[in-house]
């Protein structure tokens, strides 16, 4: 094995030359990419929640009418 010599280097250091030694890496961060929605994604976006809403909207009538019968059918109609 190779012999490793060890020196020590005694340097006195300022204040400020202290407060300019510390080291600052300015990273920038990636651009963001702004992603065009086409026409066919946008309109089938729009629909899916259209659906979405349709399905909502068909359930509370389907509860709105079984409590309408149960009522009735509570009063002899």
């Amino acid at each position: 094995m190779a012999k490793t010599a060890q020196r020590k280097i005694s340097k006195k250091i300022k204040e400020k030359a202290l407060s300019d030694a510390s080291l600052e890496i300015a990273t920038p961060y990636p651009k963001e990419e702004k992603k065009s929605k086409s026409d066919v994604d946008f309109i089938g976006g729009e629909l899916a929640k259209l659906s979405e809403r349709l399905n909502e909207l068909e359930l509370s009538f389907n509860d709105l009418s079984l409590r309408l019968n149960r009522v009735a059918g509570r009063m002899g109609l």
